[in-house]
């Protein structure tokens, strides 16, 4: 096979995979070739940015494969929510709006990856991470754990070095969740639904500034192996 049927077949395979057909003359097939590969690299690239790289791996494999489904999985969700800079941010430049928000963001993105959790999605200064899912380990709700506690030192050494009275509250649950890729059929994304998730964020809701609380699953699955302290009993919404 010489090198201008070979770039013909290349160039037949992209059009099957992205639905769109190019009518290239001879001469140019070869640059064609090179320019839609460096696009569709440069697509996996955006696309790696939003989805975990298992799911992303599993698309590339089959991308006629996609489908809406879902599997039941064991989860610890983590709902961490920065207090005082909604309020600040309304005398503050959009600027610096911007710079003090994905700051904030890459400190804990960092921290909650080092600990195995996957960004499900961020909500304006709240984020959700989910360890678990779509990659599972024996100890997540220690991880998750850990991950909470290294974010409350992190926002506090944030608070000082930027000079803001800003503090961080986080809940966590562990429980079974349905993980799922969901959305319509221009866009979709990965994540999780289920009670385990609502009682999570409602945890989030009870802790104070500079506090996590952690429901009773994930209790019986770290104590012992870090240092807890208990609260009074609290009534959460939809929970008796």
């Amino acid at each position: 096979m010489d090198r201008t049927e070979l770039a013909r077949r290349i160039l037949e395979r992209l059009d099957e995979i992205t639905g769109r057909s190019e009518s290239v003359p001879e001469e140019r097939l070869e640059e064609t070739v090179f320019r839609r590969l460096d696009q569709a690299g440069k697509i996996v690239s955006a696309i790696q940015k939003y989805l975990p790289k298992r799911v992303t791996d599993k698309i590339l494999a089959n991308p006629e494969g996609v489908k809406v489904e879902g599997e039941r999985r064991q989860v610890t969700v983590l709902f961490g929510d920065m207090s005082g800079f909604t309020s600040m941010s309304e005398t503050m430049d959009p600027e610096q709006v911007v710079e003090v928000i994905n700051k904030y963001f890459d400190t804990m993105v960092d921290i909650a990856e080092r600990y195995g959790g996957h960004i499900d999605k961020f909500m304006g200064d709240a984020l959700m991470v989910l360890f678990g899912a779509p990659v599972a380990h024996e100890d997540d709700p220690l991880r998750a754990c850990l991950a909470a506690i290294e974010m409350l030192e992190a926002m506090d050494r944030f608070s000082v070095e930027l000079k803001m009275d800003l503090a961080m509250s986080i809940g966590l649950n562990t429980g079974e969740v349905v993980a799922l890729n969901v959305g319509s059929k221009g866009r979709m994304e990965y994540s999780v639904i289920g009670d385990g998730v609502n009682l999570a964020a409602r945890l989030e809701k009870v802790a104070t500034a500079r506090q996590c609380v952690i429901g009773e699953n994930t209790y019986r699955q770290v104590k012992g192996k870090i240092k807890l302290k208990k609260l009074k009993p609290v009534m959460v919404k939809g929970k008796s």
